[in-house]
C-alpha cells in the first residue's frame, strides 16, 4: 500500500499492485498476509496506480451501512474522473463511437455476403466447414476451414465472393488500427467486433 484516500465517505487504499478486470474483486494483502482491502480499479492514465476499497469499509457495506451520497456517481467513478483528463476521455469516446459506426456499416455489407455465401455454398460447395467463425465465409481465410471443394463452373462467383470479403476484411483491419491508435480500449473493440459478428482472429495476423 502506498497511500490512503477518502472519497465520498469511502476509504480507498492506493497500491502499486497491478489491478485489471481479471483480478479485481480479490483481496489486497499486506506483508503479513492479512486482507486489508478489496481490489477495485486500476487507473489507465497512471502507470502502476491502482486502488482497493479498505477492508473496514467493505465490512460496513456487508453490514448494511452505506455512506450518504448526493449524486448517482460512485466513489470509484468519481476517482477515475478525477485522475483521468476529461479531454482524453472525450476523444476516446468519440473514437469509440466512430469505430462502432464503421463496424455497423461493414456489418451490413457482411450480411449481404452471408446471403450470397449461402446460395453459393448450396450450388457450388461440397464438404465440411471447420472452425468457430462468426460468419461461415470467414473460412475462406483459414487454411483448414474449407475441407471440401468448389465446383469447377463456379470460379467467377467465388472470385466475386473473395473480392467483396477481402474488402470487408481490409476495411475492418483499417478501422481496428485507427481505433487502436485513437486509444479505444481493447475490450471495447473486441465487444464491438463481436456484436457486429466481425470478430476473426486471423485478421490480426
Amino acid at each position: 500500500m502506498s497511500g490512503v484516500r477518502q472519497l465520498d465517505g469511502v476509504t480507498l487504499l492506493q497500491t502499486d499492485a497491478a489491478i485489471n478486470p481479471g483480478n479485481s474483486g480479490g483481496p489486497l494483502l499486506d506483508r503479513h498476509g492479512d486482507a486489508i482491502g478489496i481490489t477495485s480499479m486500476g487507473v489507465r492514465t497512471g502507470q502502476g496506480l491502482s486502488f482497493a476499497v479498505a477492508a473496514d469499509h467493505a465490512q460496513m457495506l456487508l453490514d448494511g451501512q452505506r455512506p450518504l451520497r448526493s449524486t448517482t456517481a460512485t466513489p470509484l467513478s468519481n476517482l477515475n474522473a478525477t485522475l483521468q483528463p476529461s479531454g482524453d476521455s472525450d476523444a476516446r469516446q468519440k473514437a469509440t463511437t466512430a469505430y462502432e459506426q464503421t463496424l455497423a456499416q461493414l456489418a451490413r455489407r457482411a450480411d449481404a455476403v452471408d446471403e450470397y455465401w449461402r446460395r453459393l455454398k448450396a450450388a457450388c460447395y461440397a464438404g465440411q466447414i471447420s472452425g468457430p467463425f462468426s460468419r461461415e465465409w470467414f473460412a475462406l481465410w483459414d487454411p483448414k476451414g474449407l475441407q471440401g471443394g468448389f465446383s469447377s463452373g463456379c470460379s467467377r462467383s467465388i472470385d466475386e465472393l473473395r473480392r467483396e470479403a477481402g474488402q470487408i476484411r481490409d476495411q475492418s483491419a483499417a478501422a481496428e488500427e485507427a481505433a487502436r491508435r485513437a486509444g479505444v480500449y481493447p475490450g471495447a473493440r473486441r465487444d464491438a467486433r463481436r456484436i457486429y459478428k466481425l470478430d476473426y482472429p486471423g485478421w490480426d495476423r
